[in-house]
């Protein structure tokens, strides 16, 4: 199998490149990246380690763009949790359902992990796609694909993440933000 040299440490055309990262101080309820260079890349990567106030169990991490939050996102979802698998596939929605923070009920110091590609994030001529794979080592022991979309043509400006629950992201929530070159 042949793999690009940029996931390999080598400088290539694939390369990963750090625009920014938030390890939050205080609880939050969002994080915002914005003023996104739209000239030196082609996608974007999301990493998340996160964890919030809520107390329901396992909360969704939603990603929204340019601050729209019309019912203009749908997203898929493929999950098991070493039992049982489920699917749900979600349309006309105000965000993307595109990945898992742990609620403050699980194990403490457990953080959910998640990485959101956003492809072809600066393109004028497609709808946004986003692809997603995600776990947690708490209570529920979750690991999902997921998929979305952002159905608008404009290029991605800014970034608001944010969760389905009653919570906000604790403490040490940590959110990067990568540019990738293609």
């Amino acid at each position: 199998m042949l793999v690009p040299l940029g996931f390999l440490g080598v400088n290539s055309k694939y390369d990963y490149e750090l625009i920014s990262t938030q390890i939050l101080a205080s609880n939050a309820a969002t994080v915002t990246f914005s003023a996104i260079d739209q000239t030196k890349y082609k996608h974007l990567q999301l990493r998340v380690t996160g964890r919030t106030t809520y107390t329901g169990g396992v909360d969704v991490l939603t990603v929204q763009f340019n601050g729209d939050t019309g019912a203009n996102y749908a997203s898929h979802r493929l999950q098991g949790d070493g039992t049982s698998a489920t699917g749900a596939s979600f349309t006309s929605q105000t965000y993307a359902n595109m990945g898992f923070v742990v609620g403050d009920n699980s194990t403490a110091n457990i953080f959910g992990a998640s990485v959101i590609d956003i492809l072809d994030a600066f393109s004028a001529t497609k709808v946004k796609t986003l692809r997603g794979v995600q776990g947690s080592n708490a209570s529920s022991n979750l690991v999902a694909v997921k998929s979305g979309l952002w159905i608008n043509t404009a290029s991605v400006s800014s970034i608001v993440l944010g969760t389905t629950g009653a919570g906000n992201f604790m403490t040490g929530s940590r959110f990067s933000l990568y540019g990738v070159r293609g």
